[in-house]
């Protein structure tokens, strides 16, 4: 996760003094202040078509490569899907339109369950005329500065941001994963991209020493550290009880990196 200065300077010339009336415990970017702008997105998660614009928070997945908050001086490739082969034969390339849909609709049914915050996402072509200030951007490069990870955000405890960035590195899961099948993928995908949104939005890692899910349990808890790639196959939803303030940090956080044998990978931070 970042915390830079450059981040915080970015936001101050971006809104100027609106940021006063805007910081909220749920806000992000306003979609609207006319709740008629959030209802032809709320088929993404019906429960938003009542919400409060103001606290809808709207985060832009980009695929075509750029620059993020993080990187500023780097330019970033876009995503490769010829990269990731399907065990049906192919690769995510030859069914990129519906791979984009399905991993839209499976970040949204993650934040939609997790009823203490109001998130929509969309792909970047769908938020042209919308307020997004938080932008997800996937990219087959690997992280800048020579870490592993698979993917990085701008962590935002108490989510008083409003326009937090995050990147998913395709490259490093390409190295770590295997030939899955597309539901696998787009899972993967999801799983890496929701954990990633969350830290944005303020939370922070799950223990595994006190972890709330199991190999039989429906779904791996979606902030868990250093997960294996056998985990990321699954579905992923918030488990455990779970906060976005430090000040009132459930047990089951972890404020450090948590080790464990059986991992091949960690997250960024």
């Amino acid at each position: 996760m970042t915390l830079g200065g450059h981040h915080y300077f970015r936001l101050a010339k971006r809104l100027g003094v609106a940021l006063i009336s805007l910081v909220s415990t749920t806000g992000c970017g306003t979609i609207s202040t006319d709740p008629a702008a959030v209802r032809p997105l709320a088929g993404k998660c019906s429960r938003l078509a009542s919400a409060n614009p103001e606290n809808t928070m709207l985060i832009a997945l980009e695929w075509g490569g750029g620059t993020s908050g993080i990187y500023p001086a780097e330019i970033l490739d876009g995503i490769d899907l010829s990269a990731f082969n399907l065990q049906e034969g192919g690769t995510l390339a030859d069914r990129s339109e519906l791979f984009e849909q399905r991993l839209t609709d499976q970040i949204n049914q993650i934040y939609c369950d997790w009823q203490q915050i109001n998130v929509l996402v969309l792909n970047g072509n769908d938020v042209n005329f919308y307020n997004a200030d938080t932008k997800v951007l996937l990219t087959q490069a690997v992280r800048p500065d020579g870490r592993m990870d698979i993917g990085e955000a701008e962590y935002d405890p108490c989510d008083v941001q409003r326009d937090n960035d995050a990147v998913i590195f395709g490259e490093r899961i390409r190295q770590l994963a295997g030939t899955y099948t597309f539901d696998e993928w787009v899972n993967v995908f999801a799983n890496v991209t929701a954990h990633e949104i969350a830290h944005t939005l303020g939370y922070a890692h799950i223990s595994r020493e006190n972890r709330p899910d199991g190999p039989g349990a429906p779904y791996v808890e979606l902030m868990l550290d250093r997960h294996t790639m056998k985990e990321m196959r699954r579905e992923h939803r918030f488990v455990a009880p779970q906060t976005n303030c430090p000040n009132e940090t459930s047990a089951f956080l972890s404020a450090g990196t948590t080790r464990d044998t059986d991992v091949s990978f960690s997250f960024g931070r």
